[in-house]
């Protein structure tokens, strides 16, 4: 019978704590900045309605597990607006050291 707050990507309050901190280290707008993940419809909306960049990741974590079912053309193919990044990025390092 009470309220229920739902805080997380893609909520808006994340984002702004982020940013907060963001700008403390120099970076003076969302535009500055860019979201790197692996979940369309947390990472790339979220940030996106944030006013930051995104990159996709489509090697690792969810979207590699829907382009290994689906095919990268139709995983691709199958993200709305709000959730279509303006980069696809493979991986960010590999596991070699």
């Amino acid at each position: 019978g009470g309220r229920v707050f739902y805080i997380g990507k893609p909520a808006p309050q994340g984002y702004a704590a982020a940013m907060r901190c963001f700008a403390k280290q120099t970076a003076l707008s969302a535009k500055d900045i860019l979201m790197v993940g692996d979940t369309p419809e947390t990472d790339m909306r979220g940030a996106r309605k944030a006013g930051m960049a995104t990159a996709l990741l489509t090697h690792t974590g969810i979207m590699a597990d829907r382009i290994a079912q689906k095919g990268m053309a139709k995983a691709i193919a199958q993200l709305p607006p709000c959730d279509f990044p303006d980069f696809f990025v493979q991986q960010l390092a590999s596991h070699a050291v």
